[in-house]
C-alpha cells in the first residue's frame, strides 16, 4: 500500500494460484485426503462455504466503526443464552482484537468495539482467533508472531458473557 509516498513492504502480497485436488465422490464417515499444488513454508486458507459445488452469496458490510485493518482474521459465534451473534476479528499489524455485535441476526449492521491489545500481551503479526464456550464460560484463543521469539498463544477469558471485557493469559 502507498501511504504518503511510502510503501509498506509488509503488506505487499505475492499471489499464487493454489489448486486443490479432492475426490469427486465421498461416502459418509469416509476420510477425505485433500492435496494441493504448491509447496511453501506455511499456508493460510480456510474453507468457509458449506457446499463447494455452489458459489456463496455475500454482502459487503464495510468497515464498521473503522476499526478493522489489514489481514483481519475472524471467528463468528452465536450465544444461545443471549440470542446474539458476535464476530471477533484480529488486526494483523495493530495486534488488537475487534468485537462486532450483530444482535439477534447476522444480517444486522454490527456495532464495533475495540478490545485493545491487552497491554501489549497479544503477539505481533496477530492472526488466528477461535472463540468457544466451555460450561458457562467463553474463551478466545489467539495466535500470532512469525519467529520463535515473538510467536505465542494467548487465551482470552470472557466469563459468562461475550460482552465482558476479557482478561488475557499468555500461554
Amino acid at each position: 500500500s502507498d501511504v504518503n509516498g511510502c510503501t509498506n513492504v509488509a503488506s505487499i502480497l505475492i499471489e499464487q494460484v493454489l489448486n486443490f485436488f479432492i475426490p469427486t465422490e465421498v461416502c459418509v464417515g469416509e476420510t477425505v485426503e485433500v492435496e494441493h499444488s504448491i509447496s511453501a513454508n506455511y499456508y493460510s486458507w480456510n474453507f468457509c462455504i458449506p457446499d463447494v459445488g455452489n458459489a456463496p452469496t455475500a454482502t459487503n458490510i464495510g468497515n464498521p466503526g473503522g476499526l478493522l485493518n489489514v489481514n483481519a482474521f475472524a471467528d463468528i459465534v452465536f450465544d444461545s443464552v443471549s440470542g446474539n451473534y458476535f464476530m471477533f476479528a484480529t488486526n494483523y499489524f495493530a495486534s488488537n482484537i475487534v468485537r462486532l455485535d450483530f444482535g439477534n441476526s447476522p444480517l444486522n449492521t454490527p456495532t464495533a468495539t475495540n478490545l485493545g491489545t491487552f497491554g501489549g500481551m497479544l503477539p505481533p503479526q496477530l492472526e488466528g482467533i477461535q472463540v468457544a464456550k466451555d460450561g458457562n464460560n467463553w474463551y478466545g484463543f489467539v495466535v500470532g508472531g512469525q519467529t520463535s521469539a515473538t510467536a505465542r498463544l494467548v487465551r482470552l477469558d470472557f466469563g459468562s458473557n461475550l460482552t465482558n471485557m476479557p482478561t488475557a493469559v499468555n500461554l
